[in-house]
């Protein structure tokens, strides 16, 4: 079921009936690329939570394509360093996935924005009698924020999202213990 619906979500995206408001908007990713009125960008993004003993720093990027600044599509890729999550159990996460939503127009100064990655991932978990890699995880991460335009090209922002994993139980250490909240700060170009 949830395959279908990123299916559904991704098909939609790309037919332009996922996020178009009128007709400036509509189209699909494909008579962007047909038009050229698509443009690539990189986003380096930090997220940070606090589902143990330590804060749970993730560092990573985001790369894909805007169609005026509105319709996204990209690819995305998140790590941490290793994390203790108690005195016991240590850990490294990793997941990445398809990214897509409302960003910020690159017209305005601010403008709040929408995104949501799906994706999958993986969990090395330490502890004092060996260490252990998860298989696959499901994750999703919906987010919300505000960017701050300081040129065309760059802008600076910050967000707030909720990290929905399933699928780890390793040592000791489960998928509902790395859930929860995540404060996200990004740094976007416009290429």
């Amino acid at each position: 079921m949830r395959l279908l619906t990123c299916v559904f979500l991704l098909t939609g995206l790309l037919n332009g009936t996922a996020f178009a408001e009128d007709e400036a908007r509509s189209g699909s990713i494909s008579e962007g690329l047909a038009r050229g009125s698509l443009s690539p960008f990189l986003e380096l993004t930090g997220k940070y939570s606090n589902p143990g003993d330590e804060t749970l720093r993730l560092h990573g990027f985001r790369f894909g394509l805007s169609e005026g600044g509105e319709r996204q599509l990209a690819l995305a890729y998140y790590r941490s360093g290793s994390t203790k999550f108690d005195s016991n159990i240590s850990y490294e996460l990793s997941y990445g996935g398809v990214v897509f939503g409302d960003p910020p127009e690159g017209d305005r100064i601010t403008e709040g924005y929408f995104q949501m990655l799906v994706g999958t991932g993986q969990a090395k978990v330490e502890t004092a009698q060996g260490s252990h890699t998860s298989r696959l995880l499901f994750v999703i991460e919906p987010e919300v924020g505000v960017g701050v335009n300081i040129t065309p090209w760059m802008q600076i922002g910050a967000g707030v999202s909720y990290r929905y994993l399933n699928g780890l139980q390793v040592l000791g250490l489960g998928s509902e213990d790395l859930r929860g909240g995540t404060a996200n700060l990004h740094l976007l170009f416009q290429l």
